[in-house]
């Protein structure tokens, strides 16, 4: 973990900076410095609670307490859809005009923003937190790249015996054409199963589709999904029915005869627990990616499916 910066060098200017926002709830500087570990673990559940988090600047504010309405501006977009230069209004105390924050936002079913934590003070590009460590917004920009590159997976990974059983565990079922299929590239999933979480670095290829037809869920016609395509299961997987270790008798269809641009399929989907990654996964290796309709054979080794 980078080092934080805690010390402050220009006390005066910086108190000057806070008493122009004239803010009663930033933090006051603590009288021993911290080592930055409360907030760095506070950010990382503040990051999986946020759909959107920003730098902003309030360029209005009406009313006062829990009802003042704040008109804020985009400076600075780390993660989510808020994009610089866009504004929107948040509801609440701990706003000035003309001082800026660093939000940690929900996105309501009407659009609406509204803060996860009280807003934190900034000055600069420093990021003054709730203990009174001053954190470099870079650094925070950074942490948040790197748990963007994790990619939540589902935690448990079941063979069906039956074409009923598969479209039961999956969240999408769709007939669509392969638009694109990137090389393997090394990609780390994070995946908890029976109350354990656990990490694995793992050869994944980004495979871009084209539904043609859902046949479960909430996908589109010709809307575009990614589906995460592991060779090798991450994660142990089970019979569906007994819940034992699968013994892997079963051959899967040829994956990659699929997997070419302009070739069509049926999928059986899982959606990442983390939807701010908006990915899918094949519900297990052998199941997830199959032919599609007239293309199939007859018979098929891994489930019967209708043609």
């Amino acid at each position: 973990m980078k080092k934080w910066i805690f010390v402050i060098t220009t006390a005066v200017a910086l108190t000057a900076v806070l008493s122009s926002c004239m803010i009663s709830t930033l933090p006051t500087m603590p009288s021993v410095h911290t080592d930055g570990t409360a907030a760095f673990y506070e950010s990382k559940n503040l990051f999986k609670l946020s759909d959107s988090i920003v730098k902003a600047t309030c360029i209005a504010k009406n009313g006062d307490g829990d009802t003042a309405k704040n008109d804020l501006i985009v400076k600075h977009h780390l993660f989510g859809r808020l994009n610089v230069g866009q504004v929107f209004s948040i509801y609440g105390k701990g706003f000035e005009p003309d001082c800026d924050y660093l939000l940690y936002l929900a996105e309501g079913e009407d659009g609406a923003y509204q803060t996860v934590v009280s807003p934190f003070g900034m000055v600069g590009d420093d990021v003054i937190w709730s203990d009174g460590t001053v954190i470099p917004l870079s650094d925070i920009k950074t942490d948040i790249g790197m748990r963007m590159a994790i990619i939540e997976a589902p935690g448990e990974v079941y063979f069906h015996e039956d074409y009923k059983g598969l479209v039961n565990g999956s969240d999408l079922v769709v007939s669509a054409n392969v638009l694109r299929v990137s090389m393997p590239s090394e990609t780390t999933l994070r995946y908890t199963a029976k109350g354990i979480t656990a990490e694995c670095t793992v050869q994944a290829r980004r495979i871009t589709l084209l539904v043609e037809e859902c046949f479960k869920g909430d996908a589109e016609k010709w809307s575009i999904i990614t589906v995460i395509y592991v060779p090798d299961s991450y994660a142990t997987m089970l019979s569906s029915t007994t819940h034992d270790v699968f013994d892997g008798r079963y051959a899967p269809d040829d994956i990659e005869a699929i997997l070419k641009v302009g070739a069509k399929g049926m999928f059986f989907l899982k959606k990442s627990p983390d939807e701010r990654h908006n990915v899918y996964f094949p519900v297990n290796p052998l199941q997830g990616i199959m032919r599609n309709g007239a293309e199939r054979k007859k018979t098929n080794t891994v489930v019967e499916l209708p043609e």
